[in-house]
């Protein structure tokens, strides 16, 4: 028996050593096998990814067999698949309409001028760079027009004064029937009919009342009046400038008489003067005070 394993133990170290082989690789398989294995996904996580859609190819990524065209080999390319994408333009901001003013009269004052526009059918006083009806800003004021700017940069210039038609003849006063008496004649001065009631007092016709206030501007044209500054202070308007013949010089109101009062308002500001020339257009009764070379004098009026 002993020499048999003597003759044989070479062979059977050989094939322990095979065996023992074997076993540490199976062992070293399975350890890496566990450390190897990915995470099991729950059921929900599974269908999830089984139920993922496949992402759809864009259009451009085909875009390179246009450009390309197996077709035609000598062929441009001009096509693209690529939806382009025009810029957006903004929104343009609607522009303010520009309103048809009219100039109805002005107070040259410096920095307190005013300016009398009418507008819309109404009529409102402006002071230097306000905002007017449509956007645009009153820049100048002169004692015969204003400049305003409008919103789009451009500059419009409103006279108060326009090519002055022939004036109206010489007032007139018309004669009584034969063997009647009048008790006041009446006046015709530019197309208005004036009725003297006394002394500084005078009658005005209904109806030639509403024909001046309608043509107001016309009215302002007739006259031109400045602020009668005196230590600083505005103590009534100076009548610069009047027309003959006309419906104010018929009132009694001489060239270089100083307004006071309207209706017992003292006029010592440009902005009182305007809002108590808008508040007459409906008055029954006026009363003036003026002063003529140092005299204080009052004058009447009456609508009837």
């Amino acid at each position: 028996m002993l020499p048999f394993l003597q003759r044989y133990s070479t062979w059977f170290y050989l094939l322990l050593a095979g065996l023992l082989g074997i076993c540490l690789g199976h062992l070293a398989a399975t350890v890496l096998g566990t450390y190897l294995t990915p995470p099991l996904l729950s059921g929900e996580e599974t269908a999830q990814v089984r139920t993922a859609p496949e992402r759809k190819p864009a259009l451009a990524e085909y875009e390179v067999v246009l450009q390309r065209n197996i077709f035609d080999s000598t062929a441009r390319p001009n096509r693209t698949l690529a939806t382009e994408q025009k810029p957006k333009q903004k929104a343009a901001k609607p522009a303010q309409a520009r309103v048809d003013l009219k100039l109805v009269g002005t107070v040259a004052a410096g920095e307190n001028s005013l300016a009398l526009l009418m507008g819309n059918r109404e009529t409102a006083s402006y002071r230097l760079r306000d905002k007017l009806p449509g956007g645009g800003k009153l820049e100048e004021i002169t004692r015969s027009l204003v400049r305003i700017k409008n919103s789009d940069g451009t500059e419009e210039t409103l006279h108060l004064y326009e090519e002055e038609s022939p004036e109206a003849p010489a007032a007139t006063a018309r004669p009584g029937r034969p063997g009647s008496s009048s008790k006041a004649a009446t006046t015709t001065t530019g197309g208005y009919k004036i009725i003297p009631a006394g002394e500084n007092r005078w009658i005005i016709p209904k109806e030639e009342a509403e024909k001046a206030r309608t043509n107001i501007g016309e009215l302002l044209k007739q006259a031109r009046m400045e602020p009668n500054i005196i230590n600083g202070q505005t103590e009534g308007f100076t009548v610069r400038m009047l027309r003959p013949r006309y419906l104010l010089a018929g009132l009694g109101i001489k060239r270089g008489d100083i307004l006071k009062q309207i209706n017992g308002v003292e006029l010592n500001s440009p902005e009182k003067a305007l809002q108590i020339f808008q508040q007459l257009r409906e008055a029954k009764h006026l009363s003036i005070g003026l002063q003529r070379s140092g005299q204080n004098l009052n004058f009447e009026y009456d609508v009837q």
